[in-house]
């Protein structure tokens, strides 16, 4: 996948707003969870399905080969879930 091939989305929850490429989006999100700062992005994507599974009971699949193509599934699945709404 290219860069002109990516999707940008903008996710909405209450007061918090993540913008960019799926790829963008994840790191976003690891930036702001404090112990997960510096994590590989493609490890911290399976400690957050696999968290999110542990608390929530919400299985987020990750599909696809690359890590544009796995995040843009996790997207996709935040949004399924209800956990984020696109803006």
């Amino acid at each position: 996948m290219n860069n002109t091939e990516k999707t940008k989305h903008e996710l909405v929850n209450q007061d918090t707003v993540f913008a960019g490429t799926a790829v963008e989006i994840v790191r976003q999100m690891r930036d702001q969870a404090y112990f997960e700062r510096g994590v590989d992005l493609a490890v911290y994507l399976g400690h957050l399905t696999d968290l999110i599974l542990q608390i929530a009971g919400v299985e987020i699949t990750l599909e696809g080969e690359t890590l544009d193509e796995r995040a843009e599934s996790f997207v996709k699945g935040l949004i399924a879930a209800g956990y984020f709404k696109e803006a």
